[in-house]
């Protein structure tokens, strides 16, 4: 599965109203995690292991305003690094379950 949900807004403004922000979370973060947990879940829930695969991948699309900041794009680069802190934490979560999960960064 790759989850590739993504949105940014650019304003010019160096703070972003509350809206946008919830915007550009709900997008990019929110997102991500509903496409991917789905997943996860189906896998995690197979007491069978019929589910369990060392082909498994899940990529979850980040971006390098994860890695560097830029001007303008606070809510932006915040959202993406959130994919990238999940992109972490289930790589080691599912690795059990034969299910790789790795970050793209585009840019």
């Amino acid at each position: 599965l790759v989850t590739s949900a993504g949105i940014c807004p650019s304003s010019g403004v160096r703070i972003e109203s509350d809206q946008t922000f919830k915007n550009i979370v709900d997008v990019n973060l929110i997102g991500n995690w509903n496409c991917a947990t789905e997943l996860l879940r189906c896998i995690e829930a197979s007491d069978d292991g019929s589910l369990k695969s060392d082909r498994a991948s899940l990529v979850l699309i980040g971006s390098s305003a994860s890695l560097k900041g830029f001007p303008t794009l606070g809510g932006y680069a915040a959202s993406k690094h959130a994919v990238v802190g999940l992109t972490r934490v289930w790589s080691e979560d599912f690795a059990p379950f034969g299910v790789r999960v790795n970050l793209v960064a585009p840019g």
